[in-house]
């Protein structure tokens, strides 16, 4: 592979200044990047959230360790957005008899068809695993040592928030789960 298979190679063959915009561009966004900064360019937070209709009944839902709460806005905003909708889907899942969109979905559109059971075992999780991802966000979201063998209290909770008053106020919690798990 030599250098004239190199995109901005063959970006400077063709235009010098577009060659010049394109690493100028590269540059810019790697520091950006760098220093944490990417959003500065593609405003890609809260693309997948949605608007509340009603701001006196507002939902958030939050994870606990050993009664504690996990913090999660201090993260980027990709990892930040993605522990917030992620937490939000599982507390469906747990809320709808353990099932997911995709069960759903793919019972309705596709449930009298012979092949039915094959996409049923590609597309959806494996309940078993399901249950795991509380462990799975405490590992990906806390920055807490723990150690091997030790059983921690993992728990996410609902919360109801109004905020048409100055400040925002709780209305109420809902555990959705909490259970012990053994970190291995």
């Amino acid at each position: 592979m030599g250098l004239k298979n190199f995109f901005l190679y063959r970006a400077y063959k063709h235009s010098k200044l577009a060659a010049a915009v394109i690493a100028i561009f590269i540059t810019v966004y790697a520091i950006l990047f760098y220093k944490k900064m990417d959003m500065v360019l593609f405003r890609y937070n809260n693309m997948f959230s949605q608007p509340s209709a009603n701001k006196s009944n507002v939902v958030f839902y939050a994870a606990k360790f050993n009664g504690q709460l996990i913090p999660i806005t201090n993260k980027p905003y990709w990892k930040k957005d993605f522990l917030e909708s992620s937490l939000a889907s599982f507390a469906n899942y747990i809320k709808n008899s353990n099932k997911t969109f995709m069960q759903f979905y793919l019972h309705n559109k596709f449930g009298n068809i012979k092949w039915y059971p094959m996409l049923y075992n590609k597309l959806v999780a494996d309940s078993s695993a399901m249950l795991q991802f509380p462990l799975w966000y405490f590992k990906f979201a806390s920055d807490k040592k723990v150690f091997v063998n030790q059983s921690v209290m993992i728990s996410i909770w609902q919360y109801h928030y109004d905020f048409t008053a100055p400040y925002p106020l709780i209305k109420d919690s809902i555990l959705v789960i909490g259970q012990y798990y053994k970190i291995n």
